[in-house]
């Protein structure tokens, strides 16, 4: 049993999340790189579902995000899916109310657009994963349908049964129709969740759907839903073969809500089945971490739950007090009076629109033999109106026209300084961008160091029990687990060490002291750091590196940080233009940075040449200023030659270039003997 325990946990040490941002982190940047708005709105949606097993408050922004975009794009059935997004996401965050206002909101939108002719190109359809059976706006609309109707029967399930089976047995009669088989799977769940006598037949048809066609999205769910049939059966072989599959799935596809939700059925498992109440203390911790960070309100609620009911029996009142406050306000957020008010206000509010709709109707009936026999009057006094309204629109033509002028050029001077500020934002961005990356880089060895810290409490408090068994044998082996990890933390927190100290020796403010300093040796090793520090990054990375530096330009006085800095920036923007060039025409280019010094007159010169794209014509007077750059969006921030051009300005020196375009860029730094 230890060795199942110690498998499991190590299987988590990989951290599924440092996988599951890859595929966030390829959609985020072809969302950062693409200007096509259609293109955006899918993202949007990708990003969503992409999020909810990491961060559920994440995975809800993009949802908006996709449902404005259809709403810019005037995508009237996509604008409905978003909805449904939206509100499958307040429910795993314990916001029913809202979720059925979303729901009915998206329903009454379907119905309002019933003919309509404008739907997605089957390109980007393919990309939501929709089924090409359905690239019509007739069967999408009806797909939409059986969504919303799927989502709101899942609202329904925890409130009103009743509501909850008439919602999923329409979504389930769509499924069919069209058919999809994404919509049947979900059908299923939700019906199993409304018919408890059904439940496990209703969950081994959605799992034989599932893995027939490869759809992995509710699989936990599922597997979910078998695991607790089998513990009501008494059926426990069973259960925790379930247990085990669903953990191994979830690992495996990053599914971090889903792989806390298996560690509490473990917890339980083996806090109810066993006396391994170690085991369920700590998959119960394990649950309730990754509640806190995908922020999942109800995988909090009975993670706490689980762990005060345990500390309670074993008469731990601190630890039960603890977690009995963690449920407590657990419980709040999801099923608050408020809560409750919002969820009885959607339902009554859709109650009422109904009603109007109807009323609506009944004197749309009445009134129109009226409109009728008002027509032929209304005819002849638009007549009237229109000559009216020509006469005094040529009255009032030349006052129009110039207040129009004015208009027109207030508007282009608002457009101007709102263009600025957008430019702005965006350069402020993509520092942000940076200093997430920097936290992220230092947030990998720290979870490597916490992982297996945690893991030689565990193995200590074995070797423990070991001792005093007299087994000698095992506590070796123990002690060699113990020692492998402790190499491995100690591994992991030298690296965290010189990723801070890299940082304060790059980003630290200098003494703002002069001091004689070799230019020399000075570019030299900037060189190599730049060079080694592309190399780590990008192993396919390479260049050809030449030097040539003049011996007798000897020590010059100036502040090292500073003059190292502006090397380093223009050595790693040679780097980056040869890098570039060598993907776009790889064959038979070779790319070449070269560094060389000089003593000319009563001045040094440092030059870093690459034979890169070079600098177009158009943009050579703005690469001093400011937030400009010629990288694509993300990639720079627009920020290291004008700091670089400050700082040599700062030491009576000047920064040029010579460029031309398609073949080189030299940058020149000139400094005072």
């Amino acid at each position: 049993m230890r060795a199942f325990i110690l498998g499991l946990v190590l299987c988590f040490t990989v951290n599924p999340a440092s996988s599951q941002p890859a595929v966030i982190d390829s959609l985020s940047k072809e969302l950062g790189k693409t200007s096509n708005d259609t293109l955006r709105l899918v993202l949007f949606s990708r990003l969503g579902d992409a999020h909810l097993e990491v961060n559920l408050d994440s995975a809800l922004f993009y949802a908006r995000q996709y449902l404005q975009q259809s709403q810019k794009l005037e995508y009237k059935l996509n604008e409905a899916d978003a909805l449904q997004q939206v509100a499958e996401y307040l429910v795993e965050l314990g916001s029913s109310g809202n979720a059925l206002e979303q729901s009915y909101k998206a329903l009454q939108l379907l119905e309002n657009n019933r003919d309509g002719e404008k739907i997605l190109p089957e390109s980007y359809l393919e990309m939501l994963h929709v089924s090409k059976t359905i690239y019509t706006y007739p069967r999408y609309r009806l797909y939409v349908m059986g969504k919303v109707n799927n989502i709101i029967g899942m609202t329904y399930s925890n409130n009103d049964n009743t509501k909850a089976l008439s919602y999923a047995v329409e979504a389930m009669k769509i499924a069919k129709s069209l058919p999809a088989d994404d919509l049947l799977i979900l059908s299923c769940k939700v019906l199993s969740r409304v018919k408890p006598d059904s439940a496990l037949l209703y969950l081994q048809k959605a799992y034989q759907l599932a893995v027939q066609t490869g759809d992995k999205k509710r699989m936990p769910e599922i597997l979910g839903g078998i695991i607790e049939e089998y513990h009501l059966m008494g059926d426990h072989a069973s259960e925790l073969k379930y247990m085990r599959a669903g953990l191994k799935f979830c690992i495996g596809e990053q599914r971090l809500l889903r792989v806390g939700y298996s560690y509490l059925v473990l917890a339980f498992y083996f806090y109810s089945e066993t006396s391994a109440k170690d085991s369920a203390i700590f998959f119960g911790m394990k649950s309730l971490q990754l509640a806190h960070e995908v922020r999942s309100p109800y995988l909090e609620f009975y993670g706490s739950q689980l762990l005060f009911e345990m500390y309670k029996a074993e008469n731990r009142k601190d630890s039960a007090f603890k977690y009995l406050e963690m449920k407590v306000a657990a419980s709040e957020k999801t099923s608050s009076e408020e809560k409750i008010r919002q969820f009885q206000n959607a339902e009554f509010g859709h109650q009422q629109q109904q009603t109007a709709i109807e009323t609506a109707k009944n004197q749309f009936r009445n009134k129109i033999k009226i409109y009728g026999l008002l027509a032929g009057l209304f005819v002849f006094l638009l007549l009237a109106i229109i000559l009216w309204r020509n006469i005094k629109h040529r009255q009032q033509a030349f006052a129009a026209l110039q207040q129009q002028k004015e208009k027109t050029e207030k508007a282009l001077l608002d457009l101007t300084f709102t263009q600025a500020q957008l430019i702005q934002s965006e350069k402020m961005a993509s520092l942000g961008e940076l200093t997430a990356g920097i936290a992220h880089e230092i947030q990998n060895p720290l979870n490597f160091v916490n992982n297996f810290s945690e893991i030689n409490i565990e193995l200590l408090g074995e070797m423990k029990g070991e001792i005093d068994r007299g087994n000698l044998a095992e506590v070796k082996t123990i002690a060699n687990d113990v020692i492998d990890n402790e190499e491995k933390i100690n591994h992991h927190g030298k690296r965290a060490d010189a990723i801070v100290k890299g940082m304060l020796q790059h980003s630290g403010s200098s003494s703002g002291i002069k001091e004689a300093t070799s230019i020399n040796a000075l570019c030299d090793e900037y060189l190599r750091l730049a060079y080694h520090g592309l190399r780590a990054k990008d192993k396919s990375f390479n260049a050809t590196i030449k030097t040539d530096f003049d011996k007798t330009t000897g020590r010059i006085n100036i502040v090292p940080q500073d003059i190292g800095r502006v090397v380093l920036n223009l050595i790693n923007n040679a780097f980056y233009a040869v890098d570039e060039k060598k993907k776009r025409q790889p064959d038979g280019y070779e790319p070449t940075v070269s560094v060389s010094t000089r003593k000319v007159n009563e001045k040094v010169e440092v030059r870093v040449k690459d034979n890169g794209s070079g600098i177009p014509q158009k943009v050579v007077d703005k690469i001093f200023q400011p937030f400009f750059t010629t990288k694509p969006t993300g990639q720079g921030t627009g920020l290291g030659l004008s700091l670089s051009y400050d700082m040599v300005k700062a030491h009576g020196g000047e920064l040029k270039v010579n460029t031309k375009e398609g073949e080189y860029a030299e940058f020149i730094i000139q400094l005072p003997l």
